[in-house]
């Protein structure tokens, strides 16, 4: 079976490791394949038949793809007759920065979007003589085409394809990719769309900029069974967004040009530090000059999906987390985190008073347990000390759940000190039907990739009604980093696929406005060492505050985008 065969077969079990030693792993296994994704970091794909007999075990969700999905709950792929809505970008000042003196457009800039692909076809993304203005897709799903350099799946479309695919009677034939979700399409045209769809014109804040597009391919359903994912919902894997970033990053070697990434997916998967292999594989590929990752914060502040507790140095009481399911739920994930160096017990207790006692690192790390009342079915693994933060994490599959109000009780083993804890259930998308803490926390409630550095998070406000956006993310971090970076509007976008709402969308407004500041920069030549950190330094600096918010902010980090702020900074007014 070729490496490709493996990558994309379901008989194969991807994994994620750092600094891996290739001779070491060939003593283990037989039969694998690997991608190397940095220096440091591989995507590896195992024969599942030599780990069938463990998988999962407790220490293999460190290693195994945390999933990613949409953020946002927005009506995508319509057609939209709604007139365009400027304010958003003259709430942010974007319009003004594109006037003369500056006439900032993006120009010689790359704008990439790793999402759900893209309608090449559409107006939008060519220019005035009807050439595309996309430099390169990479489709991570269809597997009959060219490689791209470095990755053994998917096909990569040049533009000179694209170009030649858009002279004929149907360029389907000769570029077959194509955006079925509409997401990808949506994100670029907030971002760097530019000209008419039926009696609309459109604009972004970068609309001269060209655009480099991964569609990423969807998660193998092994890691959906697992993590109790619904078949129909878009779901995508770490492995494969990282191998996107790889790939989009080695442009600005290729064609010495900026390149800034909009990220407009998310996943409430780890433990909302900055310990992922994604956010990892960030912090040691953003030390480069001209490159920029934006993400969007999620949509989760309003969803009641997270508990943070504590417990305080001297107090050995149980506490108690009371989740709410309701009637006729098939499942879902849910992951605990406590703090280092804190070790907790936990229990399990269902709505008829069945309860698991008190899990431990001593009962064992890999459990299932049936409940007697009902169907209910719960499977834990129990790590002490997660390879990538060292945080005790517990991650507990709840199968065909009773419903009415669960209760995990909580047990510190030292009491010793002050400890802090967590549970996140998934993020909106990946429920397939309602559950919630009763006394839940909106705080900590950013999607992956929680940034460690590296990457410029972004959540939302209603610019119309000058508030917060109620389903905008909160900070900060769990391990008290201050994140998000800025707000940027968040409601109201006019695209051909709809009018959008979402953090999503507003990270996609922030990341045209990064090519905004590259064109400056770098190909005006006014900065031409421009990195990530003076990026997020320059758009801070630059933000609207409000009088009455004390900042940094757990909803709108240093303040609300503005880049006529930034630039009168820069000029010293």
């Amino acid at each position: 079976m070729t490496c490709k065969e493996k990558i994309l077969s379901e008989d194969y079990l991807d994994i994620i490791e750092v600094n891996i030693d290739q001779s070491d792993l060939s003593m283990g296994f037989m039969d694998y394949c690997i991608q190397n994704v940095t220096d440091n970091i591989s995507n590896i794909y195992i024969s599942l038949d030599e780990v069938k007999d463990i998988f999962p075990a407790a220490e293999q969700f460190s290693i195994l793809p945390n999933c990613y999905g949409i953020v946002s709950d927005n009506n995508i792929n319509r057609v939209s007759r709604e007139p365009f809505n400027y304010l958003p970008l003259s709430d942010t000042g974007i319009l003004s920065i594109q006037k003369e003196p500056l006439g900032l457009t993006g120009q010689k800039v790359l704008v990439a979007i790793l999402d759900t692909g893209i309608d090449y076809q559409n107006p939008l993304f060519r220019n005035e003589d009807g050439t595309t203005r996309i430099r390169a897709i990479w489709d991570q799903t269809i597997q009959t085409g060219r490689l791209p350099n470095r990755f053994d799946y998917g096909t990569e479309y040049t533009m000179a394809e694209i170009n030649d695919a858009l002279t004929r009677e149907n360029p389907l034939e000769y570029v077959a990719s194509v955006d079925e979700i509409g997401h990808g399409s949506t994100l670029a045209s907030v971002m760097a769309g530019n000209g008419r769809v039926l009696d609309t014109i459109y604009t972004s804040p970068a609309p001269d900029a060209e655009i480099l597009v991964v569609k990423l391919k969807q998660a193998k359903t092994y890691l959906r069974k697992l993590y109790l994912i619904p078949d129909e919902v878009p779901c995508y894997q770490e492995n494969d967004i990282m191998a996107a970033i790889s790939y989009v990053r080695s442009f600005v070697e290729i064609t010495r040009q900026p390149v800034v990434v909009c990220l407009g997916l998310g996943s409430s998967m780890g433990n909302h530090a900055g310990n992922t292999a994604l956010s990892s594989m960030i912090s040691e590929t953003s030390n480069i000059r001209n490159f920029c990752i934006v993400s969007c914060g999620g949509d989760e502040g309003n969803a009641r999906h997270h508990y943070a507790g504590e417990s305080l140095a001297g107090d050995n009481s149980q506490k108690e987390m009371e989740l709410f399911v309701e009637e006729g739920s098939k499942g879902f994930f849910l992951e605990f985190w406590a703090e280092e160096p804190g070790v907790f017990q936990i229990a399990v207790k269902s709505p008829a008073g069945e309860t698991t006692g008190m899990i431990n690192n001593k009962n064992g790390t890999d459990l299932t347990y049936s409940y007697v009342y009902g169907d209910s079915q719960l499977q834990v693994n129990y790590v002490l000390a997660e390879d990538y933060s060292g945080w005790q994490g517990v991650f507990i599959r709840m199968i065909r759940p009773t419903a009415g109000i669960w209760t995990i009780q909580v047990l510190p083993q030292d009491v010793g000190i002050d400890l802090q804890y967590h549970m996140w259930l998934p993020i909106s998308a990946f429920l397939q039907d309602q559950a919630y803490f009763i006394r839940s926390s909106p705080y900590e409630t950013l999607t992956s990739p929680v940034p460690y550095r590296g990457i410029i998070v972004v959540s939302g406000y209603n610019n119309y009604e000058n508030s917060v956006y109620l389903n905008s993310s909160r900070g900060f971090t769990a391990d008290d980093r201050i994140y998000p970076d800025l707000c940027a509007p968040a409601v109201g976008y006019t695209t051909p696929y709809g009018v959008v709402n979402g953090t999503d969308f507003a990270a996609a407004l922030t990341a045209g406005a990064v090519a905004q500041i590259f064109q400056w920069g770098v190909i005006m030549k006014k900065d031409i060492y421009l990195d990530d950190k003076e990026i997020r330094n320059y758009l801070i600096r630059g933000t609207t505050k409000r009088r009455d918010t004390v900042y940094p902010d757990r909803m709108m980090g240093y303040g609300l985008l503005n880049l006529v702020g930034t630039y009168e900074k820069i000029a010293g007014y």
